[in-house]
């Protein structure tokens, strides 16, 4: 199993040069793809935000820094990882989804308006190659 994910230039679309890669390297995209969804940047409250909304569709994640021990975590089902995460509170958020144009762009929009109201960035995401 490989994971894909593509940093582009400023000018390119990254999420049509993710299905590319995707394809050339034989993801069957007739099926729905486990995606990983990357929303950074938050603090502590901006994450908890983060994961109570996104608790029921997705599977979440939590990278906290170091040290820290929130006790919000496992009562929204979410995995926390206490490592260093670059720029504050990460929240990986993962779940079956189709990998299109449209249905990318409309997660893409969703989650990137969602991290701009906590205080945090949608980062992209990448998909399993199995």
């Amino acid at each position: 199993m490989r994971w894909l994910r593509r940093h582009t230039g400023v000018h390119e679309d990254p999420d049509a040069l993710t299905i590319e890669e995707l394809r050339r390297n034989g993801a069957d995209l007739s099926r729905d793809l486990n995606v990983d969804h990357f929303l950074v940047d938050f603090d502590e409250d901006g994450a908890r935000a983060a994961t109570e909304r996104l608790r029921v569709e997705y599977e979440l994640v939590v990278f906290a820094p170091p040290g820290a021990a929130p006790e919000w975590v496992e009562p929204f089902g979410a995995q926390l990882i206490d490592e260093a995460s670059p720029g504050g509170w990460t929240v990986q958020a993962t779940r079956p989804m189709r990998v299109d144009d449209d249905t990318v762009a409309a997660v893409r929009a969703e989650l990137t308006v969602l991290a701009h109201e906590l205080g945090g960035t949608y980062d992209g995401w990448a998909a399993e190659v199995s």
